[in-house]
């Protein structure tokens, strides 16, 4: 049974938002595809946005991307198929994570800033291990870049979680046994909080994981409820991700806080065949992520808010005003910017191939009933503090 703990906060926020108008620089709706390098891209996908909306990163073809509004699209690196498949952003936009080429033909976990280009945060052991050119994959930026996380090789072939600061360096936050393995893909604005999944030495499943201040792992749904976190709140409070309903045999996308719990947020399409995963939250509570049949990788964006649930992600643009072009088909809502306003991910054109997408969300609009109470109305609403 889905839980529901928020209703009663209902009037409240009705009262709040009563005599509410709209500020004077309120921004319009949009949806526009980020341009490519020029070529047919076979894979363009947008993956991180920052904070307010105004950075978008992600990789076309192996190469990673920047889009600003006044410089456009900037490609940042060589390209490499196997290697550098993801990027994020931090919060202020001012740096990106990635995996590129150190230039020793050795990939790491780098980050990238105008003024200092490409640094390599290194990995947990001194070179790849046999059969492998890489160190491991950055995943997650904090807010203002001082914090990253990810996956680190190990010398046996194994994967371990990782956080990384400037002045402690790159640790490793622990694996299951001797031949499984963790990874990180989230973390909190102020990097105490760090999230992904930990597998089950019994089973080989993962299982959502949850690190504070770099202390030991927290299995946070118990220890044999298998799926994996894959972002958290900007205050570290509310978790998101996907999880085996007991009982079932898909997975369904989930929040998590410690005072409500794990609370099932379903799936778009009721077929047995078919899963879904939250894979980011904005301040206000607006979740996005994908859905549909994972053998097939026949996946569609979702936006889900407390007001009206999961909805497909043109449905819940449409309704706002914004208008997507015919022919596209989103196949994913990868990122939502910490304020709300901008959302992020790949749509295959009529043509078949993957493009990454911005859609701008009018912010004067109110979508959930929390817009109007900004971060700490969502947090106390859903915590119970």
């Amino acid at each position: 049974m889905k839980k529901n703990n928020l209703c009663v906060f209902c009037i409240v926020l009705i009262v709040l938002t009563v005599g509410w108008s709209a500020p004077a620089d309120a921004q319009d709706a949009s949806f526009e595809l980020i341009p490519g390098s020029g070529s047919t891209s076979v894979s363009f996908w947008a993956r991180g946005v920052s904070a307010d909306g105004s950075v978008v990163v992600g990789v076309e073809d192996g190469t990673v991307f920047r889009w600003t509004e006044a410089a456009g699209t900037e490609f940042l690196s060589g390209a490499d198929w196997n290697n550098t498949f993801t990027a994020a952003v931090s919060g202020d936009g001012s740096t990106i994570l990635s995996t590129v080429d150190d230039g020793t033909g050795v990939f790491a976990p780098s980050l990238y800033t105008d003024a200092g280009g490409w640094v390599s945060i290194g990995g947990l052991i001194p070179s790849p291990p046999s059969g492998r050119v890489s160190l491991g994959t950055g995943y997650a930026l904090n807010d203002d870049g001082t914090v990253a996380a990810g996956l680190a090789w190990k010398a046996d072939q194994t994967a371990e979680a990782f956080s990384w600061d400037a002045v402690g360096g790159m640790v490793g936050l622990g694996q299951p046994g001797d031949i499984l393995s963790s990874r990180a893909n989230g973390v909190s604005g102020d990097g105490s909080v760090v999230v992904g999944f930990f597998e089950n030495v019994d089973t080989g499943c993962r299982r959502p994981a949850r690190w504070t201040d770099e202390g030991a792992v927290d299995l946070f749904l118990g220890a044999e409820i298998c799926g994996e976190a894959y972002s958290v709140s900007t205050d570290g409070r509310i978790i998101v991700g996907s999880a085996y309903v007991p009982g079932a045999d898909y997975e369904t996308a989930f929040y998590f806080t410690d005072a409500g719990g794990w609370v099932d947020l379903g799936k778009l399409v009721d077929n047995p065949f078919h899963s879904a995963m939250a894979t980011s939250i904005a301040d206000n509570g607006t979740l996005v992520g994908l859905s549909g049949d994972a053998a097939s990788q026949n996946w569609k964006g979702f936006v889900w808010t407390q007001a009206d649930g999961m909805q497909e992600i043109e449905e819940y643009l449409t309704s706002l005003g914004v208008t997507v072009p015919d022919g596209l088909y989103l196949a994913e809502a990868r990122d939502i910017s910490a304020d709300g306003s901008t959302i992020v991910g790949t749509v295959v054109d009529t043509n078949g191939y993957l493009n990454a997408y911005m859609a701008t969300i009018p912010t004067s609009l109110f979508v959930d009933g929390f817009e109007s109470g900004g971060r700490w109305w969502w947090s106390a609403v859903v915590s119970g503090q």
